[in-house]
């Protein structure tokens, strides 16, 4: 099978994901006489969409330098596929809960766990499918990628760094919080023995 409705198809999914998020940031009575005090009250969603855009945004750039490693695709990639934008397409749910814990002064605990167990999900499912890739279907990759394991290990890595944050999470919120995005920024680079990824209206 070819790999071009699989990446059409993901890219409409991480689009509409990545524009729901807007729609958790309030808009405030203009008439309102504090009018900017009533917009910087909304701070937690606008932290909200930023995080949660840029971790969209990077789980799309390297699901995009996964599709361009890949010389076909079978069912069992197709479904670990709808796996992962199902996880992606949740993203918006956790990420107005947690605004609304962190406007509202309570239940933060929760509400960044939540944040993370969504965050744990994306990553989980992307470092599953790479192992799959790897260690079960190499032929799938293109041969000059089918060795490539440090994206595989570099996954699993980010998966373990989310549990111990998600730990955190339950004791120092705003801690967790901060740590999801440095773990977001860390994805941002690829592994260290892969090449990296060109950057044009191929990529």
């Amino acid at each position: 099978m070819k790999t071009d409705r699989t990446s059409a198809f993901s890219d409409g999914i991480f689009a509409i994901a990545a524009t729901l998020l807007v729609l958790d940031i309030r808009l405030p009575d203009p008439a309102n006489p504090h009018l900017v005090e009533a917009l910087l009250q909304e701070w937690p969603a606008y932290l909200g969409y930023f995080a949660s855009f840029a971790a969209i945004g990077i789980v799309w750039v390297n699901h995009h330098a996964l599709v361009d490693c890949l010389a076909g695709v079978n069912r069992t990639l197709l479904f670990l596929n709808l796996l992962l934008l199902m996880t992606v397409g949740l993203v918006p749910f956790p990420t107005a809960f947690m605004a609304a814990a962190y406007r509202e002064h309570a239940g933060l605990g929760v509400a960044t766990v939540l944040y993370g167990l969504s965050m744990l999900a994306m990553a989980s499912v992307f470092a599953a499918t790479w192992t799959y890739l790897v260690m079960r279907s190499p032929q799938l990759l293109k041969p000059e990628v089918r060795n490539e394991r440090s994206r595989m290990r570099k996954a699993w890595l980010g998966v373990v760094l989310y549990l111990i944050t998600i730990g955190i999470a339950l004791f120092l919120p705003p801690l967790a919080f901060g740590m999801y995005l440095a773990i977001a920024a860390w994805f941002v680079f690829p592994g260290r023995h892969a090449p990296a990824e060109p950057i044009g209206p191929s990529a």
